[in-house]
């Protein structure tokens, strides 16, 4: 048996703490309902809507044009690993459970685009490093461009605290 490195057990041991409190709630949820379902549920589960999903770890908000740390759980065989990936979002697509964001960085002269899934349980945190102003929801026109014209301006003062947090 080999040993597990410190990162990865503390991993472990959240994931199966995250799970237990999941269970908690679902029973707790379970004692709260009547037993007798409304025609509306019904209905509403019928449809397909979507419900609330609340994360069992924090992610600072963040929005389109801020500079993010994406800690990312990655499975290579047996072992497992977080890497950083950082870089500026550029989109933000979807809603609820589907959401997800695209992080743009250059390296070595090319740029790298990745899609991460909100709620993916890979996604371990995102941390914002800079808050962007930007006046567009999706910044493609980045792509087009090279060295200091792909950033952002930096968002400062008053702007920052109305921020949700």
């Amino acid at each position: 048996m080999t040993a597990t490195r410190p990162k990865v057990r503390e991993f472990e041991e959240h994931e199966m703490r995250r799970i237990e409190d999941a269970k908690m709630a679902l029973a707790a949820e379970q004692e709260e309902k009547p037993q007798g379902k409304s025609k509306k549920a019904a209905k509403a589960k019928k449809k397909g809507k979507k419900r609330k999903v609340e994360r069992p770890y924090e992610i600072q908000y963040f929005r389109v044009g801020d500079t993010v740390d994406v800690h990312y759980n990655i499975v290579e065989g047996e072992k497992e690993r977080i890497q950083v990936f950082t870089g500026t979002v550029i989109r933000r697509k979807g809603s609820g459970l589907t959401e997800s964001f695209t992080v743009r960085r250059i390296v070595a002269g090319e740029g790298v685009e990745r899609i991460f899934p909100l709620y993916s349980p890979r996604v371990m945190k995102v941390l914002v490093t800079r808050r962007g102003r930007v006046r567009r929801a999706k910044l493609y026109y980045l792509r087009d461009r090279v060295g200091k014209a792909t950033k952002t301006r930096e968002l400062l003062g008053e702007g920052v605290q109305r921020l949700r947090k």
